[in-house]
């Protein structure tokens, strides 16, 4: 059984905290807050947690006021993790969530959200989540199969026959619903091409048509015959965001926001279609990355390159407790029904490797705790990695604001280390009552 530390040594806060839970439930997330001012701390650096930044920095659900120490505990030995690890790769703000058998949530963070300003980084606070936008989208795709409006094994020349440039693409006669879905297309990443980012440089705030997405691998030759082989490609993911407006006759984040986000209380999942930047963690840009921009990603509120070319692959903004929220339910079949997401987590023949495989919107690979269903995606400034273990029934989600200081691979370890270590809880938190309510399909 892990030590029932207090809140005083081991989180840095005042005893007067835990005096504030209430029988109705612990936030103490709070309003967004700035670091005290420190003449001996350099405005880039990353201060360790103090009594008076915990109120942005923690939040949970925990009702029983017989379970609230031990849920403290846990948070706490959770914060020193993740801030340690925070401190030792320079990164300025990290957030974790988990999920645990319906019946207990919670979400950490440590550091800040904006170096600059000062802003200590809230749980509640989203990041772009990159490719983990990708099982949203499958989400979508999969409800329609289920209404049998698509048919995964139908080829998308079905669904797109007033589309006059379809022929350009690689493969595009034997392409299926379900190679885009898998990544086993064959068609390549328009972001690998070099004249994409260079109309970026060019113009940093312009937007593109689905067309012009498309054009950067018009004629190009296909990485492999589809069901031939794997290769993550955000061309597929636009493509599916394509076949869902052309079917549903619906911009895609409205259907997704009625769909996804509001049925599954998503409260701060958005997508992400123009450049303003409000209200969201500041990322950090290496310098050679492809966009010609280094340094902060958003300035003066608004991106400095614009993010609406991320689309159905990449364009959501999240964090740690609607991630867990949107990938515990997913997971249990209370988005999509069992049968369809028992082929959603099946891995594609051409997609396994010593690594996993790849199913439908989902990677899948070995854990310590068994197999594991998740995702991983960076975007401009940001990094973020999501993992279901139906062995624990556990959702978890990482997300960081400076990508070029942890690889995905590294912060998907870090994940699984923090998932032990909530794992680790489970004997005490197990008499913790339902404080979730039931699942909502």
């Amino acid at each position: 059984m892990p030590r029932l530390t207090s809140l005083l040594l081991a989180m840095s806060i005042s005893t007067s905290a835990l005096a504030q839970m209430s029988s109705n439930g612990l936030d103490l997330d709070g309003p967004t807050q700035s670091l005290p001012a420190n003449p001996t701390t350099p405005q880039d650096s990353t201060p360790r947690m103090t009594s008076d930044m915990v109120s942005a920095n923690f939040y949970q659900f925990m009702s029983d006021k017989a379970m609230q120490p031990v849920m403290a505990s846990l948070m706490s030995d959770l914060h020193v993790r993740l801030n340690d690890y925070m401190q030792e790769r320079d990164i300025p703000g990290m957030a974790f969530g988990f999920r645990m058998e319906d019946r207990i949530a919670g979400a950490i963070s440590a550091g800040v959200g904006d170096r600059a300003a000062r802003q200590l980084l809230a749980p509640k606070m989203p990041m772009h989540l990159g490719e983990v936008a990708m099982p949203f989208t499958a989400t979508l795709v999969l409800q329609l199969v289920e209404q049998r409006r698509i048919e995964l094994d139908e080829p998308i020349r079905t669904y797109l026959t007033d589309v006059p440039w379809l022929e350009r693409i690689p493969n595009h006669a034997d392409i299926t619903v379900r190679h885009l879905l898998s990544h086993t297309s064959g068609v390549p990443d328009f972001q690998s091409n070099d004249a994409f980012w260079a109309a970026l440089r060019e113009n940093p705030r312009r937007s593109f048509t689905p067309e012009e997405r498309m054009s950067y691998v018009f004629d190009s030759e296909a990485a492999f015959p589809p069901g031939k082989g794997w290769a993550m490609s955000t061309t597929n993911y636009i493509l599916l965001g394509i076949i869902l407006e052309t079917k549903t006759n619906e911009p895609l984040f409205k259907r997704m926001r009625e769909r996804v986000f509001e049925r599954n209380e998503l409260a701060s999942t958005r997508g992400c279609a123009n450049p303003r930047g409000g209200g969201i963690a500041v990322g950090l840009l290496s310098a050679d990355n492809p966009t010609g921009q280094s340094g902060r990603n958003i300035r003066r509120g608004y991106w400095v390159i614009n993010p609406q070319y991320a689309g159905a692959a990449e364009g959501i903004l999240s964090n740690p407790i609607d991630l867990n929220k949107f990938w515990f339910n997913f997971c249990n079949g209370a988005i999509i029904t069992r049968p369809t997401l028992e082929q959603a987590m099946k891995p594609d023949p051409a997609s396994i490797s010593d690594e996993g495989g790849y199913g439908l919107g989902m990677m899948i690979r070995t854990s310590a705790f068994g197999t594991a269903y998740g995702h991983r995606g960076s975007f401009l400034g940001y990094r973020t990695v999501i993992a279901y273990y139906p062995d624990l029934n556990l959702s978890v989600s990482l997300q960081c604001n400076r990508p070029d200081a942890v690889s995905e691979t590294e912060l998907q370890d870090l994940l699984d280390q923090l998932a032990a270590l909530a794992e680790s809880y489970r004997e005490p938190l197990k008499n913790a009552p339902n404080t979730l309510g039931p699942l909502k399909p």
